[in-house]
Formats: structure tokens, C-alpha cells, sequence
């Protein structure tokens, strides 16, 4: 039987250095880390060329595969604010630039969101400006040789992008074909998603299926908690995502909660 890829991203809130947290997956036998690009573990504004080849260094003496994901507080690659558009577009293309340099597998993206500020007639403003933006960062990637991981977004008040089956179909139509889709299992569950409902879901973007993002929630909110302490079926989900053969990274905001979670994909069936 094939081993299963499972992952670990970091968190913002884990009170640990970066090496301490690559430390301890390596240490509880995770296969990928994602590391997100952001304040305090690795700005891509304050990254050095020294700051990369320590983290080289760490991954390979610690025989972990690397993802990172691009930053996304503060950052909105929907804004109709020009200002804040073009520094987000700055900040991506930055990481899009760090993955390269560290041959990671994939760059996880968010697409933006719509303010409830705004009144509703603005919302296709914002779309088409995120999908022009995603087009001109899927082109770079694809010329430094990265894959881009767009990711499915949660319930909020604010209007995010990216939700829905078809919403990916519109999207993504007409951008480079190395451009691949994220499926976080822990966003879709906010829409209300049945377990039938996620594997039509995945099976609609299988084909551009690179990696799961995967925690629970009881439906209400974006939790991030461990496998079981929500409400996903995930018992008819595991055997789904573990057929799809991409790597099932954890997004679980703590450290014990990620090795049980951890455990609970390596036991199901």
C-alpha cells in the first residue's frame, strides 16, 4: 500500500522558532511542511539569502519536503484600494520568488476577498481584478518553474473569491496550465457541505488537485481544530482524499491536536 503524504503547515500563534517547529515534525514523522510566509516565522520582506540557506539546510537534515504558503494577512489580491492591490501583488510575487529559490512543491494561494463595506454591484470589480492578478502571477511562476496552489476560501462577512466548483471553473479558465487547486477541506465545511457534497466537490477540481488543507470546525466559523473535534464526516472523507494521492496537509492550531489529527489519517480505512 502506498504510504499517504501527510503534512503540516505552521501557524502564527505556535510559541516556538521556525527550526523548533520543523524540529517537531520531523520529529512526529510528518512528510511535508508548509511553511507560511509570514511575521514572526518567515517575512518574505526580511528573508535573507543567509535566512535561505539555513532553512535549506534544516529541511534536508531533517528529510522534510517544503511548501510555503504565500501571505495573506494584510494582503488582498481583490482589493479595489490600488494602494493595497499593489502591495499585495508585491508580497506574493516575492514568495512566488522564495519558492523557486527553494525548489518547494507547490506556493498555496489565497484570491482575495470583497469587503461588506462595499455595496454588492462592486463585487465583480474585485473578481476581475484578482483573477487578472492570479493570471499574472500563475505566468511568473510558471517561468521560475513554481506551482500554484489556488485555495477554496470559508464562510465570512467579508466575500471571498474563490468558493465554489464553479467559481473555480470561471477562474481558472484561460490560465497557464500549471496553475493547481488547494482543497481545504476545513473552509468548504462553512458553506455547509455535506460529506457527498465535498467529494463532488473534489472530484469537480480533481484534475488540478494538488494538495488538501485539512482540520475541522463545527460548521459556524473557520476553527482549525483537530480531526473529530467538529462536525465533518471525516470517517467517508479520508478514504476519498487518501485515493487522490497528493499530500493531506494539517491546519490544525496546535501542536498535540496536529499528531492526533496525524494519527487519525494514518488509521482510517
Amino acid at each position: 500500500m502506498t504510504r499517504s503524504i501527510i503534512g503540516g503547515a505552521t501557524f502564527v500563534g505556535f510559541e516556538r522558532s521556525l527550526e523548533e517547529i520543523l524540529a517537531f515534525f520531523a520529529e512526529n514523522r510528518f512528510i511535508v511542511v508548509e511553511v507560511k510566509c509570514e511575521e514572526p516565522l518567515f517575512n518574505p520582506a526580511k528573508v535573507s539569502e543567509e535566512n535561505l540557506r539555513e532553512l535549506e539546510e534544516l529541511v534536508e537534515s531533517m528529510s522534510l519536503k517544503l511548501s510555503l504558503h504565500a501571505p495573506y494577512i494584510d494582503v488582498n489580491l481583490a482589493s479595489l484600494n490600488d494602494y493595497a492591490y499593489r502591495s499585495s501583488m508585491k508580497a506574493v510575487k516575492r514568495s512566488v520568488e522564495l519558492a523557486s529559490r527553494l525548489n518547494a512543491l507547490y506556493l498555496t494561494l489565497h484570491c482575495g476577498g470583497f469587503s461588506s463595506d462595499y455595496p454588492s454591484k462592486l463585487f465583480s470589480r474585485a473578481w476581475e481584478r484578482s483573477k487578472r492578478c492570479v493570471a499574472r502571477l500563475a505566468d511568473y511562476a510558471s517561468e521560475l518553474g513554481v506551482v500554484l496552489g489556488l485555495e477554496n476560501k470559508e464562510k465570512a462577512k467579508k466575500r471571498n473569491i474563490l468558493v465554489t466548483p464553479q467559481e473555480f471553473a470561471l477562474f481558472m479558465d484561460g490560465m497557464d496550465e500549471g496553475v493547481g487547486v488547494v482543497y481545504d477541506v476545513g473552509h468548504a465545511n462553512t458553506w455547509g457541505l455535506t460529506a457527498e457534497k465535498h467529494i463532488d466537490f473534489i472530484s469537480s477540481i480533481s484534475e488540478k488537485l494538488i494538495a488538501f488543507h485539512v482540520h475541522d470546525n463545527d460548521g459556524t466559523d473557520d476553527q482549525h481544530l483537530e480531526i473529530g473535534k467538529g462536525k465533518i464526516d471525516f470517517d467517508a472523507l479520508i478514504p476519498h482524499m487518501k485515493s487522490q494521492g497528493v499530500p493531506m496537509v494539517l491546519e490544525v492550531h496546535s501542536l498535540d491536536g496536529l499528531v492526533r489529527s496525524k494519527r487519525r489519517l494514518e488509521e482510517a480505512h
